[in-house]
């Protein structure tokens, strides 16, 4: 949103109680509508963990699913143990938290533990299902199909002709007169997925 000159910044205070108290309220009556929604068609909760490069400490996020929104419930860090049974103990604690009646399925990666831990919840919640995440599914077929040695080898050659390119401003330039403005390299979520799309790109435009 553009404005003029003279607008008056809100205060340290206004920000920190004012407007944060209004801002929960909205999300809170948001949320609990979208409780509504939970309880007449049901929810899936999700979880996503990835492990940071710097410390290699290990962070699991959850959000609640339904087809008028997604919540982001919690966070977990500091994670020590990744067994099947703290994944067990960490995703029946979660649904408890959030209310059995409402989760209806369980989307997990495909760590051996967690799938392992998604299994043994089925059978103490019946009405429940766990399932493991399609992208993640293909992102693991990506990677491996790019360790084949002929794909591998092409998939490098393509690295080396975007990184030659994307090095030097008057080459982007050029491409960008040849491309209409395209950009070949378009980071995707997962290295796996950028590689694949990056050389689409390279073949899309050459």
């Amino acid at each position: 949103m553009a404005v003029g000159k003279g607008v008056k910044l809100p205060t340290p205070y206004e920000v920190s109680d004012v407007c944060l108290a209004s801002e929960y309220e909205q999300v809170r009556e948001w949320v609990n509508g979208l409780k509504t929604q939970w309880k007449e068609l049901g929810a899936t909760l999700m979880c996503d963990g990835w492990t940071k490069s710097l410390n290699q400490m290990h962070i699991i996020s959850f959000l609640v699913y339904c087809s008028k929104g997604t919540v982001f419930f919690f966070e977990v860090s500091s994670i020590c143990s990744r067994d099947a049974d703290f994944y067990y103990n960490l995703l029946d604690k979660v649904i408890e938290e959030i209310g059995e009646e409402y989760i209806i399925q369980v989307v997990t990666d495909n760590e051996a533990a967690i799938i392992a831990a998604g299994k043994i919840l089925m059978l103490k919640r019946n009405h429940l299902y766990w399932t493991s995440c399609a992208t993640h599914c293909l992102y693991l077929c990506l990677d491996d199909i790019g360790k084949k040695f002929n794909i591998a080898k092409v998939l490098e050659e393509a690295k080396k002709v975007t990184c030659f390119i994307y090095n030097h401003i008057w080459t982007v330039d050029l491409m960008k007169k040849y491309t209409n403005g395209k950009q070949i390299l378009q980071p995707a979520f997962t290295r796996f997925a950028t590689h694949f799309i990056q050389l689409e790109e390279i073949t899309r435009q050459k």
